[in-house]
C-alpha cells in the first residue's frame, strides 16, 4: 500500500462562546461553519467545508454548555500551499474568524519518516466506537491549548512512524527515543 500525505484538523469549540437557537426538533443547538481551502498559485487545490453542531439542549439559558469537537482529514499531495481557514458562528452576527498561513507538505516515500507530534490531554482505552478521537483502540484527546498547565505530571503524546517495514525490512527492530529539551 502506498501511503498518501494528509493534514489532520482538530477542532474544539468553546460551548459558552457560541449562540444557541431553536432547531427543527424544538431544541437549542449551536452551529459553527468551518471552511478550509488549500491554495497554490491562486488555485484552490483542496477544500473542506462543513457544519460542526453542538449537542441539543432543552433551553438556551442552560448554564453548562459543554465544548464540542471534531476531527477531519484532507488528503493532499506533497507541495507548498497557502491555507485559508474561516470559522463562523452560524447563529450570530459576529464577524467570522479568518486565519491564513503557509504550509509545506513533505511526505517522503523512500525513507523512514514521522508525522507531527500531537500532545495529548488524555490517553485512555477506547470505550465507545463513536468518538472521533479514537485511533488504534485508544481514545486520544488532543491538548488543544498552546500551553501545558503546571499541574500536569505526565505529557502523553502521539506520533506515527512511516516506511519502517519498507526501509528496514519486515520484523526488524528499531529504537525510538523521546525527551523534552530546552530550545
Amino acid at each position: 500500500d502506498q501511503l498518501e500525505p494528509y493534514i489532520e484538523f482538530t477542532f474544539l469549540i468553546d460551548g459558552q462562546s457560541v449562540k444557541y437557537v431553536a432547531n427543527e426538533n424544538g431544541k437549542y443547538q449551536a452551529g459553527v461553519k468551518i471552511d478550509i481551502s488549500l491554495e497554490r498559485k491562486d488555485t484552490i487545490v483542496k477544500k473542506l467545508d462543513f457544519l460542526l453542531l453542538s449537542d441539543e439542549f432543552e433551553d438556551s439559558v442552560r448554564t453548562e454548555k459543554p465544548d464540542f469537537a471534531d476531527k477531519q482529514n484532507i488528503l493532499i499531495p506533497n507541495g507548498e500551499y497557502f491555507i485559508r481557514f474561516v470559522v463562523k458562528d452560524t447563529n450570530s452576527d459576529v464577524k467570522p474568524f479568518l486565519y491564513l498561513d503557509h504550509v509545506v507538505i513533505d511526505f517522503p516515500t523512500e525513507r523512514v519518516s514521522m508525522s507531527d507530534v500531537v500532545l495529548l490531554n488524555k490517553l485512555m482505552p477506547q470505550e465507545d466506537d463513536n468518538n472521533v478521537f479514537n485511533k488504534y483502540g485508544f481514545c486520544m484527546i488532543p491538548l488543544f491549548h498552546n500551553y501545558v498547565p503546571e499541574d500536569i505530571m505526565a505529557l502523553p503524546f502521539y506520533t506515527e512512524i512511516y516506511n519502517t517495514e519498507k526501509i528496514l525490512g519486515y520484523d526488524n527492530s528499531f529504537i525510538i527515543r523521546s525527551y523534552i529539551e530546552n530550545t
